[in-house]
C-alpha cells in the first residue's frame, strides 16, 4: 500500500507547486494516482508519456516525463520532467514525504480452522483511513497453514502507529528539543525523565485553530524560537497531523506536537513505577549519637543486599539516603526513660557475626547445604576413581 504524498517545486506553472496525497493507498506501480486538496493538479501516468502532471480533468497536460520507458515501473518522483502541451518553464523538482493524513491500522490476526480441510486459516485486515477525505480502504491478508507448506503474502509499512492514551517517550527536532528526551548522557540536561507525554489526542491543523489553540505561544515561546521561525513553519501545519501531548506527572503541561516535530520513532516501552521510601519507628532516644553508626549499617545493607546506594545512576552521588528525622517529642522521668532504654540494651548483640548471621541466615544456610552435597559428589567420585585404579 502507498502511504507517501507528492511535493511539487519549482515549476513554471504556479498551480502545479503543491502538495498532492495518493487517491488510493491500495493501488500499486503505475496505478498510483496523486492529487491536491483543491482537486487542481494530478499526478498519473500514461502509456505512452510515462509518469505526466495534469490538471485535475486531465484536460491540460503541464509536464511530462523525460524518456520514458515502456513496461517499467518507477515513482513519479524519480524521473525527469520536461514541459507538457499546456505548461511553463522552468520543469519541476518532486519529492516524496510520509503523509500524516493516510492512517494505516493493522487489525489483530484472527485465526479459524477449515472445517472441511482442516487448515489453519489467519487473517489480518488492514485498514487505510485518509484524514482528509474521510475514505476508507479495506485490505485483508489471508494466510493458510497446512501440514505440508504454508502461505504467507508479506506486506509492509514504513509508518508510525501511536495509541491514544498510551505513554511514550519523545524526542523532537532541534529547536524543541529541550522539551523531550536527549540521549547524550553527558549533556547537562540529560534526565532518563525528559520527554515522557501520554497521547490524549491526533488532530488536524483545521482542528488546532478551531479549538482556540495558540501554536505559536504553547509551543514557540516556551521553548525561546522566534516568531520569524513559527511564520515560516506555519504554512506547512496544513500537511501535517498535530499529537495533543500531556505529562502525565503534571497534566496542565500540554504540547500541542506537529508530527513533522518528533524526530525518530517515540519509544513505546514506557511503563509507570512507584518510588517507594521506608519509614522505621525507631522509638525514644535522648540523643541520635547513641545511634549513630545506625545510618551506615543501613547503608551498607542496603548496598549488599538490594544494590540501593547512591551511585550517579539510581541518585545523584551526593545524596543522603538514609537520616534521622524527629517527628515527635514526649516528656519522661529519668526513670521511665532508663527502663525504656534498658529494655534495647538487654536485646543487644554483641557480635558483628551475630548480627550477620541474623541478617543472611537463610542464605548462609543455603550455602552450607549446597557444600555439603558438593562434597559428597567429590567423595563418590574419589570412590568411582579408587575401585578402577
Amino acid at each position: 500500500m502507498e502511504q507517501r504524498g507528492i511535493n511539487i517545486a519549482g515549476a513554471g506553472v504556479e498551480a502545479v507547486n503543491t502538495s498532492l496525497m495518493i487517491t488510493d493507498p491500495t493501488a500499486e506501480g503505475n496505478q498510483r494516482v496523486w492529487s491536491d486538496v483543491d482537486k487542481k493538479v494530478t499526478v498519473k501516468h500514461d502509456a505512452t508519456r510515462g509518469w505526466i502532471i495534469t490538471s485535475y480533468d486531465q484536460s491540460k497536460i503541464y509536464y511530462t516525463e523525460s524518456n520514458p520507458s515502456a513496461n517499467t515501473y518507477t515513482d513519479p518522483w524519480s524521473v525527469t520532467y520536461v514541459v507538457g502541451t499546456d505548461g511553463l518553464s522552468p520543469n519541476p523538482s518532486m519529492t516524496s514525504f510520509d503523509d500524516p493524513n493516510i492512517h494505516i491500522t493493522i487489525g489483530e490476526p484472527v485465526t479459524e480452522t477449515d472445517p472441511e480441510t482442516g487448515d489453519k486459516i489467519t487473517k489480518t485486515t488492514t485498514t487505510v483511513y485518509n484524514a482528509v477525505t474521510n475514505d476508507r480502504f479495506v485490505s485483508v491478508q489471508t494466510e493458510r497453514e497446512r501440514y505440508n507448506y504454508v502461505t504467507t503474502p508479506v506486506e509492509r509499512y514504513d509508518t508510525v502507529n501511536l495509541t491514544l492514551g498510551k505513554v511514550y517517550r519523545f524526542t523532537f527536532v532541534k529547536d524543541f528539543e529541550d522539551l523531550g528526551y536527549i540521549s547524550d548522557t553527558k549533556d547537562e540536561n540529560y534526565s532518563v525523565m525528559r520527554g515522557i507525554y501520554r497521547v490524549d489526542k491526533i488532530l488536524s491543523y483545521k482542528d488546532v485553530i478551531s479549538n482556540g489553540i495558540d501554536v505559536y505561544n504553547n509551543l514557540y515561546v516556551p521553548s525561546g524560537v522566534p516568531k520569524a521561525v513559527y511564520t515560516k513553519d506555519e504554512p506547512t501545519f496544513q500537511n501535517t497531523m498535530f499529537y495533543k501531548l500531556v505529562d502525565p506527572r503534571n497534566e496542565d503541561t500540554v504540547l500541542y506536537m506537529p508530527l513533522s516535530f518528533i524526530s525518530g520513532t517515540p519509544d513505546g516501552s514506557i511503563a509507570k513505577y512507584d518510588k517507594l521510601l521506608m519509614s522505621i519507628n525507631l522509638g525514644v532516644f535522648s540523643s541520635t549519637e547513641m545511634i549513630a553508626d545506625m545510618i551506615d549499617i543501613i547503608k551498607e545493607l542496603l548496598k549488599a543486599r538490594w544494590g540501593i546506594y547512591a551511585d550517579g545512576d539510581q541518585f545523584p552521588e551526593d545524596m543522603e539516603l538514609v537520616q534521622f528525622q524527629r517527628y515527635d517529642s514526649l516528656w519522661l522521668t529519668t526513670e521511665d526513660y532508663d527502663l525504656i532504654d534498658k529494655a534495647r540494651q538487654d536485646v543487644i548483640s554483641d557480635t558483628s557475626s551475630t548480627l550477620l548471621d541474623k541478617l543472611f541466615g537463610s542464605e548462609m544456610n543455603k550455602l552450607k547445604s549446597e557444600n555439603q552435597t558438593l562434597k559428597a559428589k567429590i567423595s563418590a567420585y574419589e570412590d568411582i576413581i579408587t575401585n578402577r585404579t
